[in-house]
């Protein structure tokens, strides 16, 4: 990779960011009929092995994104103050997150409920009936929940005022990043100030973050599963943050970029290897496992931290090799992942809410929620939210001032509305 220096973008960058967010649609799709609880709409026809797709993907895919908001962040203060940083921040974060949350965060929930299912910070649940559906399929079971009956009318006021109801469902991320991005602001300045320069100590930068992955997510994921509720979340809060700061340094160290275009394959190989060990292990000693010692932890949780590390430099590289030119589309694309991101799941939902109870095989219903939601997710954001000044500043594009004021005037009417409403009624 090249030197970082001016506010151009770079096209292995936005390919990378292009590509994670877009599969988010197929992994959230696959997490319909996945084992492994939970989801908005968990459907009672379970597809085996679907959770270890999507657990293979959860590993590098959230990781992967806040490396690349951490390198963004620096080139984004290389041509900015720091006070104009985070104001540009609190609009393309804070503001998406607080508009997407009201109006797209209460659907989400209710048609969740109405599925059988409710995840909050309160915990896991779901009804005796859609556990009994599953049968051998779930791979453990939740505490049960009794149906939900209630209206969206009804419930909408109680989104607002009871915590077992609230959530900003996958707009955690716009949150833990809001958070991340805040607190190291003034290190990032400094950062970004710091010439590019060549790390001289290039297997160090490449190894160091690997043992200090494998450390913290052996020693604290245990205690911390992961719930992102950024409140009691300390095993993500600290794997993010080493992502975001490892991004950070790499947008100054421009020839370990370098050094994966030629590398790539050995972090393959590494990641693979490292995968492919932890699998037969989990396999061969699963009593083992279920005691969680010291031991046990290092291969549960270590070891394919580690192998995500080496998966997620495998990608830098790739890219790096041969994502060399900008291109229109690619351009395009870039500049729709936001938007993509905080539709996509809305539409998920509410796809698989109605469709997935069609009597086809589930096979042919999860290609068909595939197909329709992408569809949809992409006619949403290139129609109304491209297009309309308020929806572009309330999903985090370039907006006049006066649309970015109007989105959050609106969404906070919609809160004292609600909150009124649930004490008149």
């Amino acid at each position: 990779m090249t030197d970082r220096t001016g506010p151009k973008r770079y096209p292995d960058l936005d390919a990378l960011r292009v590509g994670a967010i877009y599969l988010l649609i197929l992994f959230h799709v696959a997490k319909v009929y996945d084992p492994r609880p939970l989801f908005h709409i968990w459907s009672p026809d379970l597809i085996p092995g679907m959770n270890e797709f999507t657990g293979m993907m959860r590993l590098w895919r959230m990781p992967l994104l806040f490396l690349l908001a951490g390198w963004a962040a620096v080139l984004s203060l290389r041509t900015r103050d720091v006070w104009a940083f985070m104001i540009e921040r609190l609009s393309r974060i804070a503001l998406p997150l607080f508009f997407g949350t009201v109006f797209l965060g209460s659907l989400i929930k209710y048609l969740e409920l109405r599925n059988g299912v409710s995840m909050s910070i309160e915990g896991w649940q779901a009804t005796a009936s859609l556990q009994e559906a599953h049968g051998s399929l779930q791979t453990y079971p939740v505490p049960v929940m009794e149906p939900y009956t209630n209206s969206f009318l009804e419930f909408l006021p109680r989104f607002f005022t009871k915590v077992k109801y609230f959530t900003w469902s996958h707009l955690w991320f716009l949150a833990y990043l809001l958070v991340i991005t805040s607190l190291t602001a003034p290190i990032l300045a400094r950062i970004a100030k710091a010439e590019p320069r060549p790390a001289v100590h290039q297997t160090v930068w490449l190894l160091l973050p690997a043992l200090i992955l494998f450390l913290s997510e052996s020693f604290l994921r245990p205690h911390w599963p992961g719930s992102q509720t950024l409140i009691n979340d300390w095993a993500n809060v600290v794997r993010y943050s080493i992502y975001f700061g490892v991004g950070a340094a790499w947008a100054t160290y421009s020839n370990l970029g370098d050094r994966m275009r030629v590398q790539w394959p050995l972090a393959l190989a590494a990641s693979i290897l490292l995968f492919t060990a932890h699998k037969l292990l989990v396999e061969v000693a699963a009593d083992w496992f279920a005691t969680l010692s010291p031991g046990a932890r290092v291969v549960e949780y270590g070891l394919p931290a580690v192998a995500a590390w080496f998966f997620i430099l495998s990608l830098i590289g790739v890219a790096g090799r041969f994502v060399t030119r900008p291109s229109p589309q690619l351009s395009f694309a870039a500049g729709t992942v936001l938007p993509v991101y905080i539709v996509h799941q809305p539409v998920i939902v509410i796809t698989a809410y109605y469709l997935d109870p069609l009597p086809l095989p589930v096979g042919a219903r999860f290609l068909l929620i595939l197909l329709v939601s992408g569809a949809a997710t992409l006619v949403i954001v290139l129609g109304p939210v491209m297009r309309l000044n308020l929806l572009r500043a309330g999903f985090g594009l370039k907006a006049p001032v006066k649309s970015s004021w109007q989105a959050a005037s609106l969404a906070a009417a919609a809160c004292v509305i609600a909150v009124v409403a649930d004490e008149l009624f």
